[in-house]
């Protein structure tokens, strides 16, 4: 609690008591008790006025207050100037007690509580999200892949004997199944047109029908295939011979001629540019131009990438979701996690998330704790 030191008094006129007798014509003494009575039977009378004020006198009695002087205030004058002065000096000196104690009480009251706010879920662009538990109990959900017309997000999991399994949920019912016919699933890749979902399994490629919920095998010349992205046409990265770019058309498999030099893991393509990482880092580079530039951006553990339905590309890595910023090449970090595996968007620009053991959605809302304080 804070204490507010009240102020004393306003100190008494600088002059000494004097002392009246009724009896009597003495004169003044220099006692200094104040006494506060004022009818003519009390003896002893002490009037506490002095050089500060000089009466104007009238026949009637004293009518005011002229320019400060420093004589004595004579006994011969009528004691009712002695009871006024010394009443109205006390009147003032406590009603300014009183309102320095209420204040001071008010400011006491005020200063003792402070209240702030702090959110109890995870903030975006610093905008406080509560979390949505989509699914749970799987053992590390990642490669999160959003179909945005039918709200269907695909993912893989590891399964109790530790293969790779390929499933599916829906956004908005939570129905989760799981996608048979391909094991060891590494990487997903999804047509926006189509709707189509690619799904790499070690050195092959199956293409999935979501209407009749059937895998397709498709071969891929046996390429160990890194991971793979659908954007006009399929493309995969492979790990052997060389970490390179392909793409695979009419049962084809070519590299890509923009980046046929270049070692490439996981990457991202969009209408105008190819975004890639490798060992040093995060690079875009225009279509059809081999213009490479590497964003400025710190050492990060890059889980994949993700696409908002507004068209903005944002990476997904161990430590939280970045925004990819094209015009100052660099990446702005607006969510913070702990140890995710993957990301996506659903249909209303919500970021879903994995961890090692669940998928979580983060929907805006109202999840802030308030705390009081006393201080």
């Amino acid at each position: 609690m804070v204490a507010i030191p009240i102020p004393a008094p306003l100190p008494a006129p600088d002059t000494e008591a004097v002392t009246f007798s009724q009896e009597t014509n003495d004169k003044p003494n220099n006692g200094h008790a104040l006494d506060i009575g004022c009818d003519n039977g009390i003896q002893n009378r002490k009037t506490y006025a002095a050089s500060l004020k000089q009466p104007r006198l009238h026949k009637n009695g004293i009518t005011g207050f002229s320019q400060p002087h420093s004589k004595y205030i004579r006994g011969d004058l009528d004691h009712r100037f002695t009871c006024e002065y010394r009443v109205i000096w006390l009147v003032r000196n406590v009603t300014r007690m009183k309102l320095i104690l209420i204040l001071s009480g008010l400011l006491t009251i005020q200063a003792g509580v402070v209240k702030r706010e702090t959110c109890d879920g995870v903030t975006v662009y610093g905008v406080c999200h509560k979390q949505e538990i989509l699914h749970k109990n799987i053992a590390y959900p990642a490669l999160l892949t959003a179909d945005l017309k039918s709200n269907v997000l695909y993912f893989t999991y590891y399964l109790p004997n530790f293969a790779r399994a390929i499933a599916r949920l829906n956004l908005d019912t939570k129905e989760f199944k799981n996608i048979e016919g391909v094991t060891g699933a590494f990487a997903l890749a999804l047509d926006r047109y189509s709707h189509d979902v690619y799904i790499e399994d070690s050195d092959s490629l199956y293409k999935y029908d979501a209407v009749d919920d059937k895998a397709m095998f498709i071969r891929a010349e046996g390429a160990t295939i890194w991971s793979v992205y659908y954007k006009d046409a399929l493309s995969y990265s492979s790990l052997f011979p060389m970490k390179s770019l392909y793409t695979f058309e009419n049962e084809v498999s070519k590299k890509l001629p923009d980046l046929e030099d270049t070692k490439v893991d996981q990457f991202f393509i969009d209408d105008a540019f190819i975004y890639f990482t490798n060992d040093t880092g995060l690079y875009s580079q225009k279509k059809g131009t081999k213009d490479t530039v590497l964003y400025n951006s710190p050492r990060l553990t890059i889980r994949g990438f993700a696409l908002d339905t507004k068209g903005i590309v944002h990476i997904c890595t161990i430590d939280g979701v970045y925004v990819v910023k094209e015009d100052s090449l660099t990446v702005e970090k607006i969510v913070d996690l702990e140890q995710a595996y993957g990301c996506a968007f659903d249909q209303n620009n919500n970021i879903v998330y994995s961890d090692s053991v669940k998928l979580v959605r983060l929907l805006p809302g109202p999840v802030t704790i308030l705390h009081t304080t006393q201080v």
